[in-house]
């Protein structure tokens, strides 16, 4: 489900510098930057009785994906060299926590939201098609934004703990915690 600009996140697949395609942010003091996301497929499915119209979800799917092309390391830092390498562990754990998270938040909410029943408006069929899709985006841009909140808030602490991944001690906490879970995808 990868295409060129985007990976989507697998247990087997490890990112390597050549998936940073970004033009490198000089200005930042910083040597990579990973953008990640939380994505969602999902199939809202028609129910019609005789007296209202409603759907349900049906094959709800979250994943992660990188972003190749706003993603960026400074070329300084491709060369393999231990720092390369370590840096390289720290980006992973971003992708690697974003595939988490995406896990956890549509795990908590995912047998909610596939047990219920939403009504629909309309008279017509085809309004009755536009607002479902519309009312089901809106559901799933809520779980969406609640999981990418969560992730940024990750980001942030895991950046600052680490140091950018700087201090290894720590970092080597969360490289272990992520090899990990891995093994249970």
């Amino acid at each position: 489900m990868s295409n060129d600009d985007t990976i989507v996140w697998d247990k087997d697949y490890w990112l390597t510098w050549d998936d940073f395609r970004g033009t490198p942010d000089y200005k930042n003091p910083h040597k990579a930057r990973s953008y990640v996301g939380i994505r969602c497929k999902y199939q809202p499915e028609l129910i019609k009785t005789k007296t209202k119209s409603k759907f349900a979800f049906k094959n709800t799917h979250p994943y992660t994906v990188f972003f190749r092309t706003t993603s960026w390391v400074k070329p300084e830092m491709t060369s393999g060299d231990e720092i390369s390498r370590k840096l390289l562990k720290h980006e992973q754990v971003h992708f690697d926590a974003a595939h988490d998270i995406a896990q956890r938040v549509y795990s908590r909410k995912l047998a909610e939201l596939v047990s219920k029943k939403y009504s629909t408006k309309g008279k017509t069929t085809q309004e009755i098609e536009v607002n479902r899709k519309k009312e089901s985006e809106r559901i799933i841009r809520k779980i969406l934004e609640d999981a990418n909140r969560e992730l940024i808030e990750f980001h942030e602490k895991y950046d600052e703990e680490t140091k950018h991944g700087i201090v290894s001690q720590i970092q080597e906490r969360y490289n272990a915690r992520f090899v990990a879970l891995r093994s249970q995808s």
